[in-house]
């Protein structure tokens, strides 16, 4: 049976998350690359972190954003609310 409703679209937490990590992935990534100095490398034992944290977060973000479009979130057309009228006080 299929659920009636729509998707999310880009009020979809996951996709939230999948654009934040990207950001921070390709700005980590690009630091990595071109600013990291010969002291950076010595201060993490020879480890470009910068570089390994900034592929790390594009990897999840590509994850999330897969998860996000091969699973949206649906939301229900039918949902109860119970709204009270403007003068009434519980």
């Amino acid at each position: 049976m299929a659920e009636k409703g729509h998707k999310a679209g880009l009020f979809d937490l996951r996709l939230i998350i999948a654009v934040l990590f990207g950001v921070y992935g390709i700005v980590l990534t690009i630091v990595g690359l071109a600013f990291t100095t010969d002291a950076d490398l010595a201060k993490a034992d020879g480890l470009n972190i910068n570089l390994w944290s900034g592929i790390g977060m594009l990897v999840l973000s590509a994850v999330f954003a897969v998860w996000t479009f091969t699973k949206p979130l649906v939301v229900p057309e039918d949902v109860a609310t119970e709204e009270k009228p403007a003068g009434e006080v519980h």
